[in-house]
């Protein structure tokens, strides 16, 4: 039970019941870095060395198996008629037949690939800078280069809830320079012209989600071989910051907004150099006052990624351990709000 003050100055009284195991347990094939819920929330797609999904919530998988490196991504389209897949020889996929499109990825390896939300376009996160192609045709639109200097990657990319923008995060591929100093920028899709830079991190820049509304850009940063990770979340409008969300003493891996927007999901962990299983996070916020709700312990192996399903209902997260765990949020509900 949780009481707060909103810097809208509503007192807020809510309940987070979410029990302490997760409702759905599956062991994939390796270190799951990615999960994502179709839309209508009846399939997980997560890559774990290879794309598969799993129907929810029964948890049996769908036979066909995509092959691509493990540590890339993997995302619906809004429709879920799509799925991509980032990594060498990664792509756009029918989820009905998992048949590939081509060409719609360059032969390079992909960090991320994003839909835009009328599926007319899909944007590749790669080491040279972010394609973005015309699903339809399967040609190139454009291109834009959102890195500092040569040494950075493009390592997340997700387009605004009205497909406008872009946003793009970087990090350097140099362990030396400690994966920073990584830069977050947002770009007009109608332009290609980049519209915002938000102060960088001293760290890579690894997940990014925009607020259902299109006002806030979350961030996920951190190191991924020393103690340090950053979750924040910003203002797209003003460029100013609207949360540090403390607490996550790991490099910060994925972040997902609710479905209203109310709340925020972080995770975190190492990923090398210290045993995994050690000191993963998972941590739930109110977005009214960018207090931690609680914190998910069941498993203690790096969290690679979270997210809700669009309904709100179901959280999932892919582990380093090989597990994916999700939890049933359906009991979790908002008791009162007090004006003051």
């Amino acid at each position: 039970m949780f009481i707060s003050r909103g810097v809208d100055h509503i007192i807020r009284l809510t309940a987070v019941e979410i029990r302490p195991e997760a409702q759905i347990r599956i062991a994939a094939a390796g270190p799951v870095s990615s999960v994502r819920f179709r839309p209508d929330g009846a399939r997980l797609l997560a890559n774990a060395s290879g794309v598969r999904r799993w129907d929810v919530p029964d948890g049996e998988c769908v036979p066909a198996v995509i092959k691509a490196p493990r540590y890339q991504r993997a995302d619906y389209s809004r429709s879920g008629r799509y799925f991509s897949a980032a990594g060498q020889g990664g792509g756009v996929f029918e989820d009905a037949t998992g048949k590939q499109l081509d060409p719609l990825v360059p032969s390079v390896i992909s960090q991320d690939v994003a839909f835009s939300p009328d599926e007319r376009l899909v944007a590749v996160a790669h080491v040279g800078g972010v394609s973005v192609w015309n699903l339809q045709s399967g040609k190139k639109a454009f291109d834009i280069d959102p890195r500092d200097t040569r040494e950075h990657h493009v390592g997340a990319v997700a387009f605004s809830p009205d497909g406008g923008y872009l946003a793009a995060g970087t990090f350097i591929s140099n362990s030396g320079k400690l994966d920073g100093f990584g830069t977050v920028t947002i770009w007009d899709v109608r332009t290609a012209q980049r519209v915002r830079t938000f102060p960088g991190e001293n760290c890579g820049i690894w997940r990014l989600a925009w607020s259902p509304d299109g006002r806030h850009l979350a961030v996920a940063a951190g190191v991924h071989f020393i103690s340090r990770g950053t979750a924040k979340v910003w203002d797209v409008t003003t460029g100013k910051l609207v949360y540090d969300l403390k607490g996550h003493t790991e490099c910060v891996w994925g972040v997902s907004f609710s479905p209203d927007g109310r709340r925020l999901v972080t995770c975190s962990g190492s990923r090398t150099g210290r045993p995994p299983e050690t000191n993963g996070e998972l941590k739930l916020w109110d977005m009214d006052t960018g207090l931690e709700l609680l914190g998910l312990t069941e498993n203690k192996a790096t969290v690679f990624d979270v997210a809700f399903s669009p309904d709100g209902r179901w959280l999932g997260a892919g582990y380093a351990d090989g597990k994916i765990r999700i939890w049933d949020l359906g009991r979790q509900t908002g008791l009162a709000s007090l004006s003051n």
